[in-house]
């Protein structure tokens, strides 16, 4: 679904889930949009405004939370604000046969947000006869600026010919986490030089032997006044017993997080995706200094990795 909203409604609607603003219960329906996971996600899916992007914003500040890395991994972004996606590397991750995967032809559209810069796009799916489509984009945060509710929109799957294989829709980023307000956490920032993906399902009507290229533009809203979280929840490593694939996650923080997702994205030598899968939680809520795990008995992508990016999405409880 394609998302067409007045600009002063969208500003509206984005002040209400980014600056934690209240709303009445008069306020418009939001956008369909597919987040990264099946959790809940951090606002509304809105078209960038140009005036928010350049009116009074500031580079964060540079000592704003960043940490030195930890034994069992490396940050995906060392010095940023966050620091919730890590690479980690260990034993074979091995997925369900031979990979199927394929580099999509990736078209950006007029009217994004300047800074982010659009890499790589791919689709696999699990099995030779699997339906379902899994794809994977990255985009890079090139700017001084932190931006949340970061996303593609008017997204368009598209065969050989480049014409739509379904309904257009729009998918937020597995991001960083940053705290917006004093009661607002999201999980679908970048801040400088951060690098993440928007992961999706796409459409059953988009086969992956039709599916062929995107097109999409980014959105984003600046965020000059994030911070990072009190809590703060980092994957350290990871291992593997038999299928099963076990994420160690640590909170350093100062408070109490509460976990909403984590998404593992297993990498190739040359650091691309090979597809992802969702990790459950052993446990939710984890206070300052705890530990916990997240698993997935047999994840669903294909190929093999010894290198998998886990990011953890969670606010300050």
């Amino acid at each position: 679904m394609s998302v067409s909203m007045d600009t002063r409604l969208l500003r509206a609607l984005l002040a209400c889930s980014l600056l934690g603003a209240a709303c009445g219960d008069d306020s418009p329906a939001l956008p369909d949009a597919h987040p990264p996971h099946d959790g809940p996600v951090d606002g509304p899916i809105v078209p960038p405004d140009p005036d928010a992007r350049t009116d009074g914003m500031q580079p964060p500040d540079p000592d704003g939370g960043a940490d030195a890395p930890v034994d069992g991994g490396t940050p995906q972004n060392p010095g940023t604000i966050g620091d919730n996606g890590r690479i980690l590397d260990g034993a074979p991750v091995n997925g369900t046969g031979p990979s199927l995967r394929k580099q999509l032809a990736v078209e950006t559209l007029d009217g994004g947000v300047a800074d982010l810069e659009v890499g790589r796009g791919f689709a696999t799916k699990s099995s030779a006869t699997a339906t379902r489509v899994k794809t994977m984009f990255e985009i890079t945060n090139r700017g001084t600026r932190t931006y949340c509710l970061v996303g593609v929109v008017d997204v368009e799957y598209l065969d050989a010919q480049g014409a739509p294989l379904a309904d257009a829709t729009s998918i937020y980023i597995a991001g960083s986490v940053q705290r917006t307000s004093p009661t607002a956490t999201a999980s679908t920032c970048l801040a400088p030089g951060e690098r993440a993906f928007a992961l999706d399902i796409a459409d059953t009507a988009v086969g992956f032997d039709r599916l062929s290229g995107v097109r999409f533009h980014t959105f984003a809203q600046a965020a000059p006044g994030a911070t990072a979280p009190s809590a703060k929840l980092r994957p350290t490593a990871y291992t593997v017993t038999g299928n099963d694939v076990s994420v160690t996650v640590e909170n350093t923080g100062t408070r109490t997080g509460a976990i909403t997702d984590v998404e593992m994205v297993p990498l190739d030598a040359d650091g691309a995706p090979l597809g992802w899968d969702s990790l459950l939680p052993v446990d939710r809520q984890l206070a300052a200094g705890a530990s916990t795990t997240a698993r997935n008995p047999h994840p669903l992508f294909t190929g093999s990795s010894t290198r998998i990016y886990v990011r953890v999405a969670y606010a300050d409880m």
